[in-house]
């Protein structure tokens, strides 16, 4: 071990050293006011403003860095989200034309069969109870004026002048899911004639 490292009982410990700014007296000049109260070097004290700096900039990259991060998380939400909508949407319409073949089926065995096209009724009546639940709801179009938004318009009827532009027959009922169009409605419009 060397001398350095011992105490003046001469075991080894810790040695207190003291650094003194002297660079004044290398240059000539003489010491800047208040040299003798500071206790700290001046390249102790340049080296304390450039930590405070650096750290400064790290806390302002994280920052930056946590609202990017949550950033990406809310879009990536929002795109699940919007998947999983367009998702079930798909397949709550496939499921329309599922009660529409059993509406079409009831009807068909009506001619041959009461107690048939009773059980199909019935399970066309389940089918649309439970779409309802989905949040599945009937777009009303009959009476009313037409709407490309929520309706094509497969052909048109003549009409008195009162009602133009309305819709007058349904061949197929369109639905909805919220604000989403499951499938628009087909129906006939009122034309008044010339």
């Amino acid at each position: 071990m060397d001398t350095k490292d011992r105490d003046r009982s001469g075991e080894p410990g810790n040695v207190k050293v003291t650094v003194v700014d002297r660079r004044h007296h290398a240059s000539g000049t003489p010491a800047p006011a208040g040299a003798e109260r500071n206790p700290y070097p001046s390249v102790v004290q340049e080296m304390e403003a450039r930590t405070s700096a650096a750290e400064k900039r790290a806390r302002e990259i994280v920052a930056r860095a946590e609202a990017e991060i949550d950033a990406v998380r809310e879009r990536l939400n929002r795109d699940v989200e919007r998947r999983v909508l367009e998702g079930r949407a798909r397949f709550l319409a496939a499921a329309l034309d599922v009660a529409d073949n059993l509406e079409r089926a009831a009807a068909t065995a009506r001619a041959q069969s009461a107690e048939i096209a009773d059980g199909l009724d019935l399970i066309h009546r389940q089918m649309l109870g439970v779409l309802s639940a989905e949040g599945v709801e009937p777009i009303e179009t009959i009476g009313r004026e037409f709407d490309p938004n929520v309706a094509e318009a497969i052909g048109v009827e003549a009409v008195e002048p009162e009602r133009h532009d309305l819709v007058v027959k349904e061949v197929r009922r369109g639905f909805r899911l919220g604000d989403t169009i499951l499938r628009p409605a087909r129906v006939i419009i009122g034309r008044a004639g010339n």
